[in-house]
């Protein structure tokens, strides 16, 4: 990522097992967050500033990623997406900066819902070992204090129960 938001500069980085670095793609504006498909042959990867979660096909022997496709683009007026996890349904989850929610994308790339939080800027998202508890980490950098009064939790690790959140 390029500190100074220089747009088109971020890349993607693959490590091996061997202790070797390998680009894998560039030409990112602020390269976020990274999933991979139950069965890992697609590799899923978001772009922040550009809304976009990418796929691509994996060579699972290899490693090697190709075929960039944009999987899903988040509306500006939603957020931002950032961090990326997949559920044991298969959905994606996107927390959206500036967003005030996770977006829960179905596997055909369709926003299917918005989880709703009560702070405006979550980054990223996990499952604890339950797999019924989702941690979601949240920014309050940026944030007025009128907006920091109106959203107390900013900054905080919150904790949902995940399944009552799709509900």
């Amino acid at each position: 990522m390029n500190t100074q938001g220089e747009k088109g500069t971020g890349r993607l980085y693959r490590f091996d097992p061997d202790g070797t670095w390998h680009l894998a793609d560039d030409g990112f504006d602020l390269p976020n967050g990274l999933a991979w498909s139950a069965d890992g042959r697609i590799f899923y990867f978001t772009d922040s500033h550009r809304g976009e979660i990418h796929a691509y096909d994996v060579d699972t022997r290899s490693g090697s990623i190709s075929h960039r496709r944009v999987f899903c683009r988040i509306d500006p007026e939603l957020g931002k997406p950032d961090g990326l996890t997949r559920d044991a349904h298969g959905h994606l989850l996107s927390p959206l900066f500036d967003g005030a929610a996770i977006a829960r994308i179905a596997s055909d790339g369709a926003l299917e819902r918005l989880i709703r939080l009560p702070v405006p800027r979550p980054t990223h998202c996990a499952f604890l070992g339950d797999g019924k508890t989702l941690v979601v980490t949240t920014a309050r950098f940026g944030l007025t204090p009128r907006q920091l009064s109106a959203a107390p939790e900013s900054g905080s690790l919150l904790a949902l129960d995940y399944p009552a959140a799709l509900r």
